[in-house]
């Protein structure tokens, strides 16, 4: 939107900040705004197609061609596949990120499987938010880590050992491992290995040296599994609490969700709690994501599991993050007569 001058100096001040080159992006844009309207749509797809095989972000390429609205939908699917095949970030490929850039709608990509998607995206530089990261960490992260924080001094008491599965870029672990100060133990595992490599690598040598655990006697570590079994390094470990933080939203396939599902509440359960966040809604996939009703998993194979408490998000969280207004935190506890093996 906007005229071709105010497009060029919102695409100029987009250059800037990304660190590139911001001199020949602004003569690129600035170029565009002299030529005729019918030559900027002539000049459009080519342009676009020529920037997503040389620059990393659908940013860079949605405001150097200026004409998104005159792109074809299936250039935009097609452009949107090649960016993402290229080991690119889905946020970059499909403007999620795109600001007061103008934006590609309905974009779906073809993704073959959960594993796939996470590796890809991690590789490209993505972290685990599907929204803009700075909004995430600075919006949800606090919120649900304080309410985690104080589950875990609450109602869950004690809790000194976590498992969390499905942890991702590690920013809400190192989050609430800081911020709950009881833990002593924090164990996270993922289907990314690249993710996991990366975590492992960031790990401090001296946890007594970091601050926010100064004085604190605390362990954390990594894993990387496939989502049907435990890492070898975890079986046979008793944790209070297993952690799955919009996971299941993320597991594409109908074998994985009942394989993770199974892990979480089934015999080899070997914690006493499990905290879910999600919405419980049921939806087809789009893209990387998909619903479930897991609470229909649950009454058919572990009926005997508690709800304990239920925390809607958005009661907790006044930062409107995404619409999902059944999204929620879920506390169960396991059976009595079953404690942990």
């Amino acid at each position: 939107g906007g005229t071709g001058a105010d497009r060029s100096a919102r695409c100029a001040a987009v250059a800037v900040r990304l660190g590139s080159a911001g001199a020949s992006w602004k003569a690129a844009a600035a170029a565009l705004v002299l030529r005729p309207p019918a030559a900027v749509a002539a000049a459009a797809t080519t342009e676009a197609q020529d920037c997503f095989t040389t620059q990393d972000y659908f940013l860079f390429c949605c405001c150097h061609e200026q004409g998104a609205e005159v792109i074809a939908a299936e250039t935009r699917q097609a452009l949107s596949e090649r960016c993402f095949a290229g080991g690119r970030t889905f946020e970059g490929c499909c403007a999620h990120l795109a600001g007061d850039c103008p934006r590609f709608e309905g974009v779906s990509l073809r993704i073959g499987s959960t594993r796939e998607y996470w590796e890809a995206r991690y590789m490209g530089g993505g972290d685990s938010s599907t929204l803009n990261s700075q909004r995430v960490t600075a919006g949800m992260y606090p919120y649900r880590t304080g309410v985690l924080a104080l589950l875990f001094a609450n109602t869950l008491a004690p809790v000194t050992s976590v498992l969390d599965m499905g942890v991702g870029d590690g920013l809400q672990a190192s989050a609430l491992a800081r911020h709950a100060v009881g833990i002593e133990r924090y164990v996270g595992v993922d289907l990314s290995r690249n993710v996991i490599k990366h975590l492992q690598e960031m790990l401090p040598r001296d946890w007594s040296l970091e601050e926010g655990f100064e004085g604190r006697h605390f362990e954390m570590a990594f894993y990387a599994y496939d989502g049907f079994s435990l890492p070898e390094e975890v079986r046979g470990h008793s944790f209070d609490v297993a952690l799955s933080l919009q996971v299941i939203m993320h597991i594409l396939e109908d074998a994985l969700f009942h394989s993770y599902m199974s892990l979480l509440f089934g015999p080899v359960a070997a914690w006493t709690y499990v905290v879910l966040h999600a919405d419980n809604v049921e939806m087809p996939q789009h893209n990387h994501v998909r619903g479930w009703r897991f609470t229909e998993w649950l009454e058919q194979f572990a009926p005997d599991w508690q709800l304990l408490d239920r925390h809607l998000f958005a009661s907790f969280c006044p930062v409107d993050l995404h619409d999902r207004p059944g999204d929620s935190l879920w506390v169960y506890a396991r059976p009595a007569d079953r404690g942990p093996t």
